[in-house]
């Protein structure tokens, strides 16, 4: 279910697991943790909902979560990678508007607000790795693997704090997605990349 952004106990019990996944990931010598923050249930976590605040303070609020998650994850495991399908990649097309707050606040997007807490959190040693899902269809020769690449580490700027630019330049890593399997689907299935 949708944690509420104003339930200080739910998100205090969230910071509480994630600290607990980054302690075993630690100790068991994994190279770090995988966020996922596609909506696969519907919950909407991180869109304003209307029984939210009004966008301004839950895009706060949204921040505020993102250094309490970051905090507990970097308490346990300070050299952390994090892997995202989608960091601020999946955000692109707000960062490219010329009121970049305004598109946000009309998509009611909170994902920046949240990722830009992150980076209020993150200790020097840790790094986003955005994996910019979309690059499945993409091509070596149109370079889309070049412009994504330069997309997710400066294009996206105008969605980060601007106190925050030089530690998002530090410490995020461009990645891109893989999606194997399609290769191996029969083509008339939808997952089918032929």
């Amino acid at each position: 279910p949708r944690l509420a952004w104003a339930d200080d106990a739910a998100w205090a019990r969230f910071a509480n697991n994630i600290g607990v996944q980054a302690w075993v990931a630690k100790q068991g010598g994994m190279e770090g943790l995988m966020v996922d923050p596609e909506d696969y249930s519907g919950s909407r976590q991180f869109y304003r909902a209307v029984t939210d605040p009004e966008y301004p303070a839950c895009a706060a609020l949204g921040r505020k979560r993102g250094a309490q998650i970051m905090s507990a994850i970097a308490k346990e495991y300070p050299d952390v990678t994090i892997l995202s399908f989608w960091f601020l990649s999946m955000e692109r097309s707000c960062a490219a508007m010329p009121d970049v707050a305004a598109a946000l606040a009309e998509k009611g997007t909170l994902w920046p607000a949240f990722i830009n807490g992150m980076l209020d959190a993150i200790p020097p040693g840790a790094k986003l790795a955005d994996g910019d899902e979309g690059a499945y269809g993409y091509e070596a020769i149109r370079q889309d693997f070049y412009v994504a690449g330069w997309n997710t580490l400066n294009g996206v700027l105008s969605l980060v704090a601007p106190e925050k630019h030089r530690k998002y330049r530090n410490q995020a890593q461009a990645s891109i997605g893989s999606y194997t399997d399609c290769s191996h689907n029969h083509a008339n299935t939808p997952d089918y990349c032929g």
